[in-house]
């Protein structure tokens, strides 16, 4: 018997403000500000259309304390129908790595896996794809644009039915202004940006139902590992996290037989420059001037 189809969407609860105290200075989160980012907002509202359009079930999961239960009664108040509330147990902060390893027995078995592309508390943006990873499916990151199965009947696999395997035809950001578009076939976990929908007003009975809406939690990570299926590929190391630096650039030693000399080599206080000069000349005249002075410095040919 096959399993009725269902889609998965994460939320992740962060802080979109901070309090500083006016004595110290020290920055705390604003318990008040707690919700989702606008990119998982975005990928609820792509989970809510996507299981409306397909008549699937709809997950909506999230890895933390109790207090991120808020995301979740937010998830179900906007869907009309039945949503299944899980709550994964997990550290605040933990690495993208355990978070995914987390969040897999949630959604393991779903059609398609919605996620943000990045949260707003210096997220990495990382977790769908190590999700993609533990659950061994396509993966397609950094959405602009989603067409529903059926709506393009030109891409072959977009109006097949759930049991032959559907697709959902995306559009990927590229450099220099473009797009690709991808035929990912389900199921798979995508990961969408802000920009993309808008999360719909929820109803007033549906806030108020969401209220006391039974919300399902998992075992406990240790419990989890323990009864991992056999098979399931582990979760890479930790990525350590520390400010961006870029790498060193190589340049040929400093030429001189004393030090004096490399020095001064060091800081091109020996060179001969062309000294400064301002010139007031037309477009054309001015083009001139500065080509000329670009091949005089050797940066053109």
């Amino acid at each position: 018997m096959t399993a009725p189809p269902f889609v998965v969407v994460c939320c992740k609860h962060v802080y979109l403000d901070v309090a500083v105290d006016p004595i110290s200075g020290e920055e705390t989160p604003d318990l008040r500000s707690a919700a989702m980012s606008p990119a998982d907002e975005a990928a609820l509202e792509w989970a809510l259309r996507i299981a409306e359009h397909l008549g699937a079930g709809l997950r909506a999961v999230s890895a933390g304390p109790q207090h991120v239960e808020k995301v979740l009664r937010k998830a179900i108040s906007t869907f009309p129908g039945p949503i299944d509330a899980v709550r994964v147990p997990l550290d605040q902060g933990a690495p993208s790595a355990e978070v995914a390893s987390a969040l897999a027995p949630a959604a393991a078995g779903a059609h398609v896996v919605i996620c943000g592309d990045a949260s707003l508390d210096r997220g990495t943006g990382a977790v769908p794809a190590y999700l993609a990873r533990e659950l061994g499916v396509p993966q397609a990151l950094g959405l602009v644009a989603i067409e529903l199965p059926g709506e393009e009947s030109d891409h072959s696999g977009a109006g097949a039915s759930f049991e032959k395997g559907q697709a959902l035809v995306v559009q990927r950001r590229l450099d220099r202004g473009r797009r690709e578009r991808l035929l990912v076939e389900m199921p798979c976990v995508i990961s969408v940006e802000a920009v993309t929908a808008r999360l719909r007003r929820a109803p007033l009975g549906g806030v108020i139902a969401a209220r006391t809406a039974e919300i399902r939690a998992l075992a406990s990570a240790s419990e989890r590992s323990e009864s991992r299926p056999a098979g399931a590929q582990c979760a890479p190391p930790w990525v350590v996290r520390r400010p961006y630096r870029p790498r060193a650039r190589v340049v040929p030693p400093p030429s001189g037989g004393r030090a004096y000399e490399r020095v001064l080599a060091l800081n091109g206080m020996a060179e001969e420059r062309v000294p400064p000069r301002t010139v007031r000349l037309g477009a054309r005249e001015a083009v001139d001037v500065f080509l000329e002075a670009l091949g005089a410095w050797g940066a053109i040919t």
